[in-house]
């Protein structure tokens, strides 16, 4: 999967948008043209991660609603974008803040700036090794699964829906619990939650046996020695007494392994976090198993699938 580098994609939108009041001054109605284009060529920034800063969340949740209107209205939807960011609450341009249609064309040249600046950013941040994606909530990263491997995009497109291929990049995210983990969340119905029983087995957190001596620890007794040993020891104790040990030691054995679980979906959660920067402390992880049944993800993964008759990658899930 070839991918288009966002930073030299970001000076050519920053570029175009600067030119664009040159490009349609022949136009009577030039506000109109402009502000079609700009907020086509902005929306598409915006999905390359420019104005990631969390200070620009309003303006990208607004952005999202417009675009989100495509299908219902193809020929408007721009307008209402390039107004938002030039005019509306959460402008990127203050001074122009519950300006007039008028300011659209005015808005071309600053709003380039800074376009210009987010890519230079973006381009410091590649070069320091950081964070491949940011999201402002984990729910906007989607993740696909192809033969390559991992793809992430934000934000994240809806079952069944196109996966643009050109936007996404690719996840080092190696080792069987990471393919466990993202094939079974793929696999799900809503491609975000996983039954805990499946992760035990096949993390191997339900292959150790644990007998408790003074503590629960590994025991290298083999099964049918074990079970000797306890009917044994049952032979020697009251059957209640043998009872409550059992339970107490299924008990613990419970605990150690949903603490083994909770310390592998953290120490995943935390190698996600070094590629795709998201919010921190106080917020919902990328992974958690606070449901005693089920590992959950706030983002969500799905297989990329070829559509056969556009030859689209969409991200939807494997038929049974």
């Amino acid at each position: 999967m070839a991918e288009q580098s966002p930073v030299h994609r970001l000076r050519e939108i920053a570029e175009e948008i600067r030119c664009l009041p040159k490009a349609f001054e022949v136009f009577s109605c030039v506000e109109g043209e402009v502000a079609t284009r700009a907020g086509e060529l902005l929306a598409e920034a915006l999905e390359l991660r420019a104005f990631a800063g969390k200070e620009y969340a309003p303006l990208r949740a607004v952005v999202a609603r417009h675009t989100r209107q495509k299908t219902k209205d193809p020929d408007e939807w721009q307008v209402g974008v390039w107004h938002e960011a030039v005019c509306g609450e959460h402008s990127l341009l203050p001074d122009f803040r519950g300006g007039h249609f008028s300011l659209w064309v005015d808005a071309c040249g600053p709003v380039a700036d800074l376009l210009e600046a987010e890519a230079a950013k973006l381009e410091v941040e590649h070069a320091e090794g950081g964070p491949l994606l940011e999201v402002a909530s984990w729910s906007d990263l989607g993740i696909g699964i192809d033969q390559d491997g991992y793809w992430a995009i934000t934000p994240c497109p809806e079952c069944g829906g196109v996966f643009a291929t050109r936007y996404a990049k690719k996840l080092e995210l190696r080792g069987p619990r990471w393919k466990t983990l993202l094939e079974g969340l793929a696999n799900s119905d809503n491609g975000n939650f996983f039954p805990v029983e499946t992760i035990h087995q096949e993390f191997g957190l339900s292959d150790h046996v644990m007998s408790i001596q003074g503590g629960l620890e590994n025991d290298d007794q083999s099964g049918d020695d074990q079970e000797e040993d306890d009917e044994d020891r049952e032979a020697e104790e009251p059957r209640h007494v043998a009872l409550a040990r059992r339970n107490w030691e299924t008990e613990q054995r419970s605990k150690l392994l949903r603490r083994k679980l909770i310390e592998a979906t953290a120490q995943l959660s935390k190698q996600l976090r070094r590629q795709v920067r998201g919010p921190g402390r106080g917020s919902q992880p990328p992974l958690s198993n606070h449901d005693p049944y089920v590992v959950t993800s706030t983002f969500v993964v799905r297989h990329l699938l070829q559509d056969p008759v556009t030859r689209q990658l969409c991200f939807g899930r494997k038929p049974a």
